[in-house]
Parts: C-alpha cells; structure tokens; sequence
C-alpha cells in the first residue's frame, strides 16, 4: 500500500510542474504539496497545518441533483472549516 500512496504523490508532484515552472517564472514563489485521502478533510487540515487565511477553490456546477447524490468536495470543506473560504466557478 505504501508504494501506491508513494507513486500518487509522485505523479501528482509531476502534474503539477508545468505550472509550478511556468509562475516561478513570473517570479512567483510556491512550494507543491501532493496529499492522499478524502479531499475535504485532507483540504482542511492542510489548512490548518499551514494556517492558511483563505482557501480558494474552483466548483465543477455539477448542479444540485448530482451534488446530492454524489456530493460536492466543496460542499463538505464548508461544513468542515473554520477558515473563510472563496469558491470559484
């Protein structure tokens, strides 16, 4: 198991450098964290760990008949943070 969870954060890392590459470019500074689990809880306590002040999301409007049968990540960090949180769609 340890090896699937290795190799998830490795493909999610490489994912991820193109843009990575392409703001330190601009001259922006960031650093990439890859997690594994249930995304709204592993969102939230990011959050916390890093005292974030405001997470940002984008929404996928699914619309409320999908939301309701499938759930929406977004929906879930709204009940699980204390943290202002600004949704984009």
């Amino acid at each position: 198991m340890l090896s699937i969870k290795k190799a998830r954060e490795e493909a999610g890392l490489a994912l991820l450098t193109p843009a990575k590459a392409r703001l330190e470019s601009s001259g922006i500074t960031l650093d990439a964290h890859v997690r594994n689990g249930n995304p709204a809880e592993v969102i939230t306590d990011f959050s916390r760990e890093y005292h974030c002040d405001l997470i940002v999301m984008g929404t996928r409007g699914m619309g409320t008949i999908k939301n309701l049968l499938l759930g929406s990540v977004a929906s879930k960090v709204i009940h699980l943070t204390e943290k202002p949180l600004l949704l984009v769609k």
